[in-house]
């Protein structure tokens, strides 16, 4: 199988300015697209199709349900067009990916699939309906090889393709000529659209492809190389959708702190963070060790060391199921422990040295999910733990992004990590994120040269139509100098 090329350590932090061009746009899009105009003092509503802003759904349109997805969530997927004519697809967010994955219609067909395949696993993409495809052949997707032999082998078939954010008719910005694979793997359920700005290297480093991020900051789409995400949470209030802000963040939906984390010195793992501790209500500590873990939303579940899981088991009653590597939950075992409703706060650190950290708390909630085919064979309920084999496998997935809020800003190398908070109706607050040294030409003060971690302030709630998180754009050389 050929392997995209991965990109070397880097052993000091890329950093650099971009000059902004022309007109910026800052995408927002919570399963609604927004585009607004860096010089305009606010935001463009584009084509809410089918959304109702006070209730903060997001309808699908031929069966008017909501759009929550997955076999290990429910999920808040997000909607994409892909090839020409344009096919609706719905994708789910990944940090670590550099290109868009989405299911094909290969994924849904030979013996024993479900006959809600294409429903279930986001409405497949069909390759060979699109006249812009440009085919390249089967690749190794090759972003979660160390978490073991399953992951190492899925590969996609990959090419190039249009590329847009939305639905059809709702005025997202489309790209043309992105790297797109078509996933037939069932360890990857729903497709991703990829955040991270690297660019994909088939062959060698030589003739790096351009991320899709990279392309919307190189079209004058994005301020700046930056991007915030949460994952919603279906527990919450009615049902909080995800949230995923290209250009800016949203400022009522977190609360800020005080900590910057820098990216890792490995570029394969920027968003590694020092996890102090896991603290129950009680009291209890769940993490023996202090470990470093890397925030990885393409797969759901927190991967931790035995020792930790262990003591899960004990403050849970969590039995592990040796035959399908999870922790599943019967009704008596369910009902307890939501009488119990035991939370728990991870602490993290930019080092595990550092006396410096952050608060993130979840609610048992949070860890209170389905898992369904293909994992088990019928639907149940499950603990999203998963037992880390070594270090390299230490992840926090996106069961954690259900609580926090996750600000990515790939121009000064950092991000930061905030506990999300809920209030019904609050109205939102975004804000651009510029590059460096660049300054908010709308005039508004709205701009913003810093994650907003840095500034301990209490931020108001939104559950509103349009969850913002963080902004995403990148530089085509910082593209370059990400990938080579």
């Amino acid at each position: 199988m050929r392997q995209i090329w991965t990109a070397p350590k880097r052993t000091t932090p890329d950093v650099g300015p971009h000059a902004a061009a022309g007109l910026w746009l800052w995408i927002t899009i919570c399963l609604v697209i927004r585009v607004a105009a860096a010089t305009a003092p606010t935001a463009l509503d584009v084509a809410p199709i089918l959304s109702d802003r006070d209730m903060n759904t997001f309808t699908r349109r031929e069966t008017d349900r909501l759009i929550r997805e997955g076999n290990d969530g429910p999920w808040s997927t997000f909607p994409i067009l892909v090839g020409s004519p344009a096919q609706d697809t719905r994708v789910l967010i990944s940090t670590a990916s550099t290109s868009t994955w989405v299911v094909a219609v290969q994924g849904c067909q030979g013996s024993n699939i479900p006959s809600n395949c294409s429903t279930t696993r986001g409405s497949p993409f069909n390759i060979s309906s699109s006249t812009s495809w440009q085919d390249n052949g089967p690749w190794g997707l090759n972003i979660e090889s160390n978490l073991g032999t399953n992951y190492a082998a899925d590969e996609g078939q990959f090419g190039w393709d249009t590329v847009g954010l939305g639905f059809q008719g709702s005025g997202g910005p489309t790209l043309n000529h992105t790297v797109v694979a078509g996933l037939q793997t069932m360890d990857y359920y729903i497709g991703m659209l990829g955040l991270n700005p690297r660019p994909t290297n088939f062959s060698d480093f030589n003739h790096p492809q351009p991320s899709y991020l990279s392309l919307l900051y190189e079209n004058s789409k994005i301020p700046s190389l930056s991007y915030s995400y949460t994952a919603g949470a279906q527990y919450r209030l009615n049902k909080v959708l995800g949230s995923l802000t290209l250009g800016g963040y949203d400022d009522s939906l977190f609360v800020h702190n005080s900590v910057t984390f820098p990216f890792y010195y490995d570029q394969s793992r920027d968003l590694t963070v020092g996890l102090k501790s896991i603290t129950g209500s009680g009291g209890e500590s769940l993490l023996p060790t202090g470990i470093l873990t890397l925030i990885d939303t393409t797969v759901s579940q927190i991967w931790l060391p035995l020792e930790a899981c262990t003591a899960f088991e004990s403050t849970f009653g969590l039995v592990y199921d040796e035959t399908t590597e999870l922790y599943l939950v019967n009704d008596t075992q369910h009902a307890t422990l939501q009488k119990q409703n035991t939370s728990l706060t991870f602490t993290l650190a930019a080092t595990l040295a550092d006396t410096v950290g952050v608060n993130i708390t979840f609610p048992y909630a949070a860890f209170d999910l389905e898992v369904s085919y293909p994992l088990v064979n019928t639907t149940q309920r499950y603990f999203p733990l998963h037992r880390a084999d070594n270090d390299t496998q230490y992840t926090l997935g996106r069961v954690f992004l259900q609580e926090a809020y996750l600000t990515v800003d790939y121009g000064r190398s950092n991000f930061s990590v905030s506990q999300r908070t809920w209030e019904l109706n609050a109205p939102k607050h975004t804000v651009n994120i510029l590059p460096q040294n660049a300054t908010d030409s709308s005039g508004t003060g709205n701009g913003t040269g810093t994650v907003p971690a840095v500034t301990a302030k209490a931020a108001k709630t939104s559950i509103g139509a349009i969850v913002g998180g963080i902004i995403a754009g990148i530089a085509a050389i910082a593209a370059l100098a990400f990938g080579i």
